[in-house]
């Protein structure tokens, strides 16, 4: 598990940031030491090897340098300049496909190297390409090359080229000096109707013959209807637009209607055709502030998204709702301490955040947001500080499960009584991870997914009444870093992925039938991410897809039947 989280951090940071000569690439990254913290002020030895494949891990160069980690636990250096061990920077092809970046660190300088990450280098060093190119160019006339500058020793005037094309009668002037053209064209141009057959005709010249004939014979199936429900104009062969305002709409006699019903109405029969709508995924107003792994909570009309980390500066505090009926966003009281990682859940008019990440440590804070008065106060501290964890809220009580201490994933699973400000132990999970999807139901809580030693498919269920666990049929996909709620009886769960990719595959969960299907998928992939139910629509906002992202997006994975009737 720490292998993962040192891989995302590095994933983050690096940047494509290359340089012409000598050959070399900036490279940025943040390193945690076991217990999670970034190694701050140390001397360090890394090794930097670039191979050009995973599997059989072939090494084209490899080097070392000696760098120093700042306050945060950065470190910058220019890969290509160090102590080369093997191979040669200026030889790789990079020219001939993919190509992977391994960094390793030496903390006691005993020549003992420890993995930091590994990824794929996803954009060519095009100047590092460009300078093992090897083409030359000459220069013609009115063309000087000088080193790199390539000169115009000709005519350098910016005027004497332009020139105005005219037409004086049947005449075409270029001027100045141009020439003149006449035009004595006198043609017309005529269409010939036979039968199903067309002819294109220009006077005194060529034609050209078509055939217009309904080639299955079918004088009808070509066309569509179009018709009106509330605030949605649908075509009845595909698509469909929504109307700022509901409209009602006049059926002219011989017009049709769409219907849910497959009976027509009185006046109407069933025109034997029909269309779908639904499962659509739809962009809204983003962010004003990129971030990922913040905590987001649905309460009334709006959307709250608290803390998380832009992946460049500092951890955040800074908090965001978005009101679903005027579509805004607006800046809330920050928070007491940023955090990053952290879960929350909801009870009354409260939202509270439980650990995360604080930039320095795994922190066991317990933040309480009250939305009426936008106002924070701290609680009862967790009696285990973790990151990645679920919360979920049922009856008024707040289960907090599994999350990362330690270089450890966990299996713990305690509940927080709002009423007395305590924590009890309840059974722990059955299996120890982080970063998973948690789904909160009427009858229990599941858990989704997530890391433990690899990423999981686990579907495990928590009855809060009996305080047990069950195994249940998992998820299609592997995945951590995801996100999943409850809609509609059915549990959605989506994106998140694995040190490799990102995901954006949807998968649609049936409790009562223990069944999963693949739905429609999310705009773009990403991971550490919120996502909640609101006013029947589900919700996706914020994440990471190889940088923070802002954005928001609503989903309505709900399918409906239209039936077109037509006027008798």
């Amino acid at each position: 598990m720490k292998k993962l989280q040192l891989f995302v951090l590095i994933a983050l940071f690096a940047g494509p940031g290359f340089a012409q000569s000598p050959a070399a690439f900036h490279y940025q990254a943040v390193l945690h030491s076991e217990d999670g913290n970034p190694i701050i002020n140390s001397n360090i030895t890394l090794k930097i090897s670039i191979l050009s494949d995973t599997v059989s891990n072939t090494i084209l160069y490899s080097e070392l340098q000696n760098v120093t980690t700042d306050a945060f636990g950065r470190i910058s250096v220019q890969a290509g300049r160090g102590n080369t061990i093997s191979g040669d920077f200026s030889s790789i092809g990079w020219e001939n496909g993919n190509a992977f970046i391994r960094v390793e660190y030496d903390l006691t300088g005993t020549g003992t190297f420890t993995m930091a990450g590994q990824t794929q280098l996803l954009s060519v060093p095009y100047a590092l390409f460009a300078e093992k190119s090897g083409e030359t160019y000459t220069a013609g006339n009115g063309i000087s090359i000088f080193q790199q500058t390539i000169s115009n020793t000709g005519d350098l005037s910016n005027t004497n080229e332009i020139q105005t094309l005219v037409k004086l009668g049947n005449t075409i002037v270029l001027n100045p000096g141009g020439g003149s053209v006449t035009d004595a064209d006198q043609q017309t141009l005529t269409v010939n109707s036979s039968g199903n057959n067309r002819q294109i005709e220009i006077s005194s010249g060529n034609t050209i013959n078509f055939d217009v004939s309904d080639s299955d014979n079918d004088p009808v199936n070509e066309l569509q209807v179009i018709s009106i429900s509330r605030d949605t104009i649908f075509l009845s062969n595909g698509g469909f637009v929504k109307l700022p305002q509901a409209t009602n709409a006049i059926i002219p006699a011989g017009g049709c209607i769409h219907s849910t019903n497959p009976l027509p109405p009185q006046g109407y029969s069933y025109s034997g055709t029909g269309f779908t709508a639904g499962d659509q995924w739809n962009t809204l107003p983003s962010m004003n502030f990129a971030r990922f792994g913040a905590s987001v909570a649905a309460l009334g009309t709006k959307i709250y998204v608290m803390g998380g980390w832009d992946g460049i500066t500092e951890v955040s505090d800074i908090v965001e709702a978005y009101d679903i009926n005027s579509q805004t966003w607006e800046r809330k009281a920050n928070m007491l301490t940023a955090v990053v990682y952290s879960a929350c859940a909801v009870v009354g008019n409260s939202i509270h955040v439980f650990g995360g990440y604080n930039g320095n440590s795994i922190t066991n804070k317990h933040q309480v947001y009250n939305t009426v008065t936008n106002n924070w106060s701290s609680s009862a501290n967790l009696p285990q500080a973790r990151s990645g964890c679920g919360a979920a809220a049922i009856s008024g009580k707040i289960y907090l499960i599994g999350g990362f201490y330690n270089n450890t994933p966990l299996d713990l699973n305690q509940m927080y009584d709002p009423s007395t400000n305590t924590w009890s132990t309840k059974t722990p999970m059955l299996t120890a991870r982080t970063d998973f999807a948690t789904v909160a139901t009427s009858q229990g809580i599941y858990i989704i997914g997530g890391w433990n030693q690899d990423v999981l498919n686990v579907n495990e269920f928590y009855s809060t009444a009996n305080d047990t666990w069950t195994t249940y049929y998992p998820s299609l996909i592997y995945r951590a870093g995801c996100s999943g709620t409850y809609f509609n009886n059915k549990i959605y769960i989506t994106g998140g992925g694995d040190a490799y990719s990102y995901i954006s595959t949807t998968e649609e969960y049936d409790p009562m039938a223990n069944q999963w299907k693949i739905k429609s998928s999310m705009p773009v992939p990403k991971s550490y991410f919120g996502m909640v139910t609101l006013n029947e629509k589900i919700y996706t906002v914020g994440g990471n897809y190889g940088i923070a992202q802002r954005s928001l997006n609503e989903y309505n994975p709900v399918i409906i039947q239209y039936y077109i009737h037509c006027s008798e």
